[in-house]
């Protein structure tokens, strides 16, 4: 009797060890995930206040209904007066915004005729915030002024 006691012990340390060390690891990428919705939503939040500005009308300095390059986040009222990170790309980097939850920046292009897709015209500026934090990159794309016209991708990096 004293085999099968101690040979249990030994079973319920076992399954107690596997259930911490899981729930640890469920800890860490909900933390991951958290974060990486948390940068989403930063970087979506810019990315209606640029469509916001481009919605103003021209003597108040917004775009007239069209999204415009070259906005930078401090004409969008954030304090983007950190230096240039890993987010600095090309484009016309504004600075970089540091929120709670990582670092944005925001970067203009214009589509190619040959890159166009059906939602944005050739020729037409797409705005590209950047949001990032250790492991997770946010990008949020401004195509146009409708709330459609935001498109998000998220990476993590490494496991």
């Amino acid at each position: 009797m004293g085999q099968q006691q101690l040979l249990l012990l030994v079973l319920a340390t076992v399954i107690v060890g596997l259930a911490t060390v899981a729930g640890i690891q469920a800890f860490e990428q909900g933390q991951t995930r958290a974060n990486q919705d948390a940068l989403t939503q930063t970087a979506v939040k810019i990315a209606s206040d640029i469509q916001a500005k481009a919605k103003e009308p021209s003597q108040f300095g917004g775009g007239d209904g069209s999204v415009q390059t070259g906005v930078t986040l401090s004409e969008l009222g954030y304090d983007a007066s950190a230096s240039a990170s890993s987010l600095s790309g090309n484009g016309n980097d504004s600075g970089v915004y540091k929120a709670a939850d990582g670092e944005c920046a925001v970067n203009t292009s214009v589509v190619s005729p040959s890159s166009g897709t059906g939602a944005t015209a050739p020729g037409s500026p797409v705005v590209v915030v950047s949001c990032a934090s250790g492991q997770n990159h946010v990008a949020a794309s401004v195509q146009g002024t409708e709330p459609d016209q935001i498109e998000t991708a998220a990476v993590v990096l490494g496991s």
